[in-house]
């Protein structure tokens, strides 16, 4: 239900609304990777690039499987011009799940000048 109402903030641009329902969630459930993954989006939305990183690698820590917080924070990074730090996420991505195709592709791309 919040993870719903987070959305609806975000498509409404309002983005402090739809970080007070995540950190709501996040209170209900700490541990919940989904509502984790939820408030860096909003915090990103935002604006709130450094805050968005912390809660985007807190995401990852929860629930590794989250693939798009991933690829969040990899383009994250490449906004920021950071693309060292982008190339070690999916490395790091790729320590966890060696096998992902689709992992090892956007590493290909992104790691050509």
């Amino acid at each position: 239900m919040l993870s719903s109402l987070v959305s609806v903030g975000l498509k409404n641009h309002e983005p402090e609304r739809a970080q007070e329902f995540a950190r709501r969630a996040i209170q209900l459930v700490p541990d919940s990777g989904f509502a984790s993954w939820d408030l860096a989006n909003a915090l990103q939305e935002g604006g709130d690039e450094a805050g968005a990183e912390r809660q985007l690698l807190k995401t990852i820590d929860l629930d590794p499987s989250l693939q798009g917080a991933w690829v969040s924070l990899v383009f994250l990074y490449e906004k920021q011009g950071r693309q060292s730090d982008r190339i070690a996420v999916l490395d790091r991505y790729l320590r966890w799940d060696p096998q992902n195709i689709w992992f090892r592709q956007l590493k290909t791309i992104l790691s050509q000048p």
